[in-house]
């Protein structure tokens, strides 16, 4: 009994590679350019609209597609190096880390 079903048990699958926060970008998170291509300059702002689809890019899993502002047109780009989060508050993105220097209730103080 058990040995039979010892055998026919599947193994779980391998866990998937856990990448750094600033390649861990989905569909529709906001980035700018930090690498010109074509008519992309650096700074310009676009959006995440899906994943690499092409097998022959390297590492396709660490790319994704952005769709850049003003007509620029959508281009594969490394995430994290490529393609940045653009900034939400000051210079902070989505997953950074900060502190606070004073509490104040149902506030943060900067």
């Amino acid at each position: 009994g058990s040995a039979r079903a010892a055998r026919g048990a599947r193994s779980p699958p391998a866990p998937r590679e856990r990448l750094p926060t600033q390649y861990d970008l989905s569909v529709g998170d906001l980035v700018v350019a930090a690498t010109a291509w074509k008519r992309v300059a650096v700074g310009d702002r676009g959006v995440v609209v899906g994943p690499c689809e092409d097998a022959a890019e390297k590492a396709p899993h660490k790319r994704c597609r952005v769709r850049f502002d003003d007509g620029k047109g959508t281009y594969v780009y490394t995430k994290g190096q490529q393609a940045r989060r653009a900034p939400l508050a000051g210079q902070h993105v989505l997953g950074d880390g900060v502190l606070a220097r004073a509490a104040v209730r149902g506030k943060c103080a900067a």
